[in-house]
């Protein structure tokens, strides 16, 4: 059990590092690192009193009511004891500039996604024409609405097989007052109009294997959804249909192509970019390429469709 002598202390005042050093010290059992325990303790410190880091300091003392001791004590119990994850218990994480809300069993965003994320959208940026974009498996819709955001003369179509994690997307895109969205029920492109032809697609699908799951920490594997991280065929069937389907939705974009930005762009496993190319490469795709996140680990897989493919119009 926790000790609740940390928190249960009405009326008296504080000064804010000693408290924060008693949080950290409550986190310890599920951060190994001094850093990543501090930076917990300040998220909920933060969110318990709708306060700034900035602010709190300022402060220098912090009073907790009884109501706010007892709320930070099922935090940590929630946190430490049931390993649930911080996004679901503080209700939201922020996503590129946005706060995007978060509700198990939803994926949590994952910052190598805003990585991916945020680095497109600024090779997007300077192009001059309005792209049609697609986000397969949005889940919470970060992906979608931080381009969106980004992008504001962009149509941003946002897919996914759950109808729970689409009701939540929705939700964050009026959280966001973002409207350049649109959501679609759909099982990768099984409901996607034929009609519609796509400048980008893009996609965090499914891609753990059987066998990786069970070596996943209880913070994941009990809490999200794992239709959202399990893909038959050793993780890799979501990503085989994406590159197989994709071209048949994807329409020649010349200001892409001389500006060599991809139309194709998958996250993947840090152990699947060798397969992830070959699939590509086999399928015709060029310019493929495997990107690796900020601690250079394989994280994508992009290419290009040849410029025959695609029956739509051309843009």
């Amino acid at each position: 059990m926790l000790s609740r002598s940390y928190y249960f202390i009405t009326i008296m005042q504080q000064k804010i590092l000693t408290l924060l050093t008693k949080l950290a010290h409550e986190l310890s059992p599920v951060y190994e690192h001094p850093s990543e325990q501090q930076q917990t303790a300040w998220w909920l410190l933060q969110a318990l009193t709708e306060k700034s880091e900035a602010q709190l300091l300022a402060q220098q003392e912090i009073k907790l009511t009884e109501e706010q001791e007892q709320q930070l004590n099922r935090w940590i119990d929630e946190h430490v004891n049931q390993r649930k994850p911080l996004q679901y218990i503080l209700g939201s994480t922020p996503f590129d500039g946005l706060l995007i809300l978060c509700e198990p069993p939803t994926l949590i965003p994952r910052p190598e996604t805003e990585e991916l994320t945020i680095n497109l959208a600024e090779k997007l940026t300077t192009l001059a024409k309005p792209l049609t974009v697609l986000d397969l498996a949005t889940g919470t819709g970060c992906i979608a609405l931080a381009l969106a955001k980004r992008l504001p003369q962009a149509n941003i179509y946002a897919t996914d097989i759950s109808e729970k994690a689409l009701d939540l997307a929705k939700r964050n895109a009026k959280f966001n007052t973002i409207n350049n969205v649109t959501f679609m029920h759909s099982d990768v492109f099984n409901n996607i109009p034929k009609n519609i032809m796509f400048d980008i697609i893009i996609s965090n699908p499914p891609y753990i294997s059987a066998e990786e799951y069970k070596k996943l920490a209880p913070s994941v594997a009990e809490w999200e959804d794992k239709k959202a991280l399990v893909a038959e065929h050793d993780g890799f069937a979501i990503i085989e249909e994406i590159i197989k389907e994709a071209p048949n939705f994807i329409r020649f974009n010349e200001n892409l192509f001389l500006a060599g930005i991809p139309q194709v762009i998958i996250e993947i496993g840090y152990r699947q970019g060798n397969r992830a190319k070959e699939l590509m490469q086999k399928a015709l795709y060029t310019n493929v390429k495997v990107e690796q996140d900020l601690e250079g680990k394989d994280r994508v897989i992009v290419g290009r469709v040849p410029r025959a493919t695609g029956t739509g119009p051309t843009s």
